[in-house]
Formats: C-alpha cells, sequence, structure tokens
C-alpha cells in the first residue's frame, strides 16, 4: 500500500509519497491536499526522492495543486525527481509552470 507523509509548517506543506504517485495515491493525497489549501498554505513542497513512478493521476494531482497555488499568489515545487522523472516534466513542459529540481 501507498505512503504518504503530510508535514505543515505554517503557510508552507511538504508532502512525501514513499512509492508510487499513481491513481491509488493521488486520490487519496488530492482530498489531503484540498484540506490544506482551504486552511491558507500558500506553498507545498512535493519530495519525490522516495518515488520512482509519476503515472497520469500523480501528474494531474501536481497540475491541480499548482493552479489551485496559483490561483491565491502561492506556489509548488517538485523536489528529488530521478532523472527519469525529471526528463518527463521537462518533455510536458511542466518545469515551466513549477519548480522541479532533481536528486
Amino acid at each position: 500500500m501507498p505512503e504518504v507523509i503530510v508535514e505543515r509548517s505554517g503557510p508552507d506543506t511538504t508532502v512525501i509519497p514513499r512509492g508510487a504517485l499513481t491513481v491509488a495515491l493521488a486520490q487519496e493525497l488530492r482530498s489531503q491536499i484540498r484540506n490544506v489549501l482551504s486552511e491558507g498554505v500558500s506553498h507545498v513542497v512535493f519530495d519525490l526522492s522516495g518515488t520512482e513512478v509519476v503515472d497520469s493521476s500523480g501528474i494531474g494531482l501536481l497540475i491541480a495543486t499548482h493552479n489551485s497555488l496559483k490561483k491565491t499568489g502561492g506556489s509548488l515545487r517538485v523536489v528529488g525527481v530521478s532523472p527519469e522523472i525529471k526528463n518527463l516534466f521537462k518533455a510536458m513542459r511542466l518545469d515551466r509552470h513549477f519548480a522541479v529540481e532533481a536528486r
């Protein structure tokens, strides 16, 4: 079963999924992200250092999070990505919308 840690510190939240950021985890995370955003979080960091696979649902979650944060002047950063995931994000031009930092 996928595991995720959500750490909140003031207006910042760090989301640390372990394993794959796929449909099962994205569905679970979607409501958690909605909750923290409704509480005034303005900066979210997804730490993907323990993630090797991101599917379309995971990408959709990142885009939805970015769009929600952008509406309120916030920001999304994705850190600790593997070279393969970084290449995928670059190919999809996601790195033009939010920060993507390799391991």
